[in-house]
């Protein structure tokens, strides 16, 4: 590859694939690696293995994994084998991902107040953000690929995919709340000694705000 070709590569991922599609740091870490190894040597993949990967971006291999499916996900790279060998994975640039945005073209105007936030997962990452990584009920820690959608008003007594009503929860109390009242299902956690008064309270706060329209996630 060209110096003038790569500068111009440097230039269109900086400005155009990282803002796009919204990569975090340790995203990019592991992109730019993962560039340099395949595209700058002439291969759009390569196979390799978590450790000497996570070795050489200084991360642990459960970030790494979470860090590869999250790429994958966002539609940077594709990992197309996995052996015992290692995983074959393929960098992908922006001209080879459809629908990233082009530098300058207004974004279409979204209208978050009929916006259906249970369309497949391409929300989770907002709603997980607006509830800083932790289940809105429990506050466990969660990540992308242990989040839940739950409707705080169960959709069998009217609720709605709105921002008002979907939150990111936890496998056990999306499957234990069900169709419950959420501050009923909040005081019960709180019974259990899951959540501790003051928990309870600024959870029943969290709600109010969300129900009137107050948290609206950063999409």
């Amino acid at each position: 590859m060209a110096e003038t070709e790569v500068s111009m590569l440097v230039k269109q991922i900086e400005d155009r694939l990282f803002p796009g599609l919204g990569l975090d740091v340790w995203e990019r870490a592991v992109y730019w690696h993962l560039f340099r190894r395949t595209r700058i040597d002439g291969c759009d993949s390569l196979v390799v293995g978590l450790d000497s990967l996570a070795g050489a971006t200084a991360m642990s291999t459960t970030k790494l994994r979470e860090t590869l499916r999250s790429m994958q996900r966002k539609g940077c790279i594709s990992i197309d084998e996995r052996s015992r060998i290692g995983h074959s994975v393929r960098v992908l640039l922006p001209e080879e991902i459809p629908g990233l945005p082009v530098p300058g073209t207004p974004a279409e105007a979204v209208d978050i107040e009929t916006l259906d936030l249970c369309l497949g997962r391409q929300f989770v990452a907002p709603l997980l953000q607006r509830e800083e990584n932790r289940c809105f009920y429990c506050l466990v820690a969660l990540t992308t690929d242990s989040t839940v959608l739950d409707h705080v008003v169960a959709q069998v007594n009217g609720g709605d995919n709105s921002y008002r009503n979907v939150v990111a929860s936890c496998h056990t109390c999306n499957a234990r709340k069900q169709a419950a009242a959420a501050d009923d299902f909040l005081r019960a956690l709180y019974r259990d000694g899951l959540l501790s008064q003051a928990d309870l309270h600024d959870r029943l706060e969290q709600l109010r705000l969300l129900q009137a329209g107050q948290l609206v996630p950063n999409l």
